[in-house]
């Protein structure tokens, strides 16, 4: 049986300006402060309310839903089922209406000042610290969600609103991105003494009867498409005995001296002061990589213009 507490004259001037009939957020508020509690008069302090108005609120929530919320189990109420779909739904909205009030806030001040960026595995691993460290000191106000994500999957996204911009590497292909370079990446051969004992190679025809260590296409597809085209264009076959997303699970496996592997400089970051490990940049690719920050044509929101002149340091002319 639904609980109904009996209906009472509103006083002189209360209620006056409620559209009947239209439910809001303030009918969701007081809802979900009773299903939480399960207890009226809890409810009513916790809103800092007498308990007779907050009554004639889920009355009108009722009403207007046509369904019963709660249940009199003797002396106790609990939530019909009704009632406990519109307690998650309620969560949910009054969650976004909150957001939404902070936002406009926001707004209100100057601008968002929180940025959902996107990035590639290999500035996480060398530039991109620095970087925030320094947005945070001249912006303190600015927030970061970061989302380690393939270029494919930050150019997807940042199309789709969900990211505001990316650190990615980016060959021009997307005419709704605007693009600011920030430099050109390498690609270098990296092992370990340990595989190759006591020669020292300075080609990769050098390493190509050795067990090689493979990004996966799906994380880095256009790094994986040059260095297969490398292997082409020199007639190599590489002994691919791994392939993987993750270039710090395969920096392990070469220092280990399981493989060797074709990396982008920039991602292998304390490898290269590694005295047992060898490396050689790799002729004839990585020319045309360029590593820097995309975001969606238009108006250049402040947080991504602040991530753009952070970035002004670690520029240098693309090579020829």
């Amino acid at each position: 049986m639904a609980l109904r507490s009996p209906r009472r004259e509103l006083p002189a001037g209360e209620g006056r300006g409620r559209i009947p009939g239209r439910m809001e957020l303030r009918h969701l508020k007081y809802f979900l402060a009773v299903s939480e509690e399960l207890n009226y008069r809890k409810a009513a302090d916790r809103l800092n309310m007498t308990q007779p108005p907050l009554t004639r609120q889920i009355q009108e929530l009722e009403d207007e839903i046509g369904a019963p919320l709660f249940e009199r189990i003797g002396k106790r109420i609990k939530l019909t089922e009704a009632g406990e779909y519109l307690q998650r739904e309620s969560r949910s909205l009054l969650d976004r209406a909150d957001e939404i009030k902070r936002m406009a806030s926001v707004v209100h001040r100057g601008g968002e000042s929180r940025l959902r960026l996107g990035l590639i595995e290999s500035a996480i691993q060398s530039f991109l610290p620095g970087l925030l460290a320094e947005i945070g000191e001249k912006a303190p106000d600015v927030s970061f969600d970061l989302f380690q994500m393939s270029s494919a999957e930050q150019i997807v996204s940042i199309l789709h609103g969900e990211l505001d911009a990316g650190i990615m590497r980016y060959w021009g292909q997307v005419d709704e991105l605007d693009f600011e370079v920030i430099f050109d990446e390498s690609l270098v051969a990296i092992c370990s003494r340990k595989l190759v004992g006591a020669s020292a190679p300075r080609t990769i025809e050098d390493l190509a009867d050795l067990p090689f260590l493979a990004l996966s296409h799906s994380s880095a597809p256009g790094i994986v498409d040059l260095i297969e085209g490398a292997f082409h264009a020199r007639h190599l076959r590489p002994k691919v005995v791994f392939a993987g997303g993750q270039v710090a699970t395969i920096e392990k496996l070469i220092v280990s001296g399981l493989g060797w592997s074709i990396l982008p400089e920039d991602a292998i970051g304390e490898l290269l002061d590694q005295e047992s490990l060898l490396r050689f940049k790799v002729e004839g690719i990585g020319h045309d990589i360029r590593v820097g920050i995309a975001w969606e044509k238009g108006e250049l929101r402040r947080p991504v213009r602040l991530l753009i002149e952070a970035s002004s340091a670690l520029r240098h002319p693309p090579r020829p």
